[in-house]
């Protein structure tokens, strides 16, 4: 065999996410659905993906994945730069050693 001495091709994976991150930074606050998977390990597939793109896209994006039925998932994303306003975000509290159990428990909201 005889061996081809080469650089292997630039990856695209992540030039195909930013365009996506384009486009849904053109509509901030809208969820797009960005994949949908079939079979026995959709929900785990759809997963998978959402934790990429999370990582991949950055804070000021929301990713989740959901199953929308007998084995079939979804991952959908939306730009959200405001994000202090979600209420599903946890909210950053002021802690203090002096706080009784009962302070603490209020202050994280349980």
């Amino acid at each position: 065999m005889e061996l081809q001495w080469q650089d292997p091709p630039t990856a695209s994976r992540k030039s195909k996410w930013k365009a996506v991150a384009a486009e849904l930074e053109a509509r901030p606050n809208t969820w797009a659905l960005l994949r949908t998977y079939k079979g026995g390990n959709a929900k785990r597939n759809a997963y998978s993906l959402a934790g990429r793109l999370r990582k991949t896209f950055g804070t000021d994006f929301k990713v989740t994945s959901r199953g929308t039925g007998d084995d079939e998932a979804g991952v959908w994303a939306q730009y959200n730069p405001d994000q202090d306003s979600d209420p599903a975000k946890p909210a950053e509290v002021a802690l203090s050693e002096e706080m009784t159990d009962e302070e603490l428990l209020d202050a994280l909201g349980g």
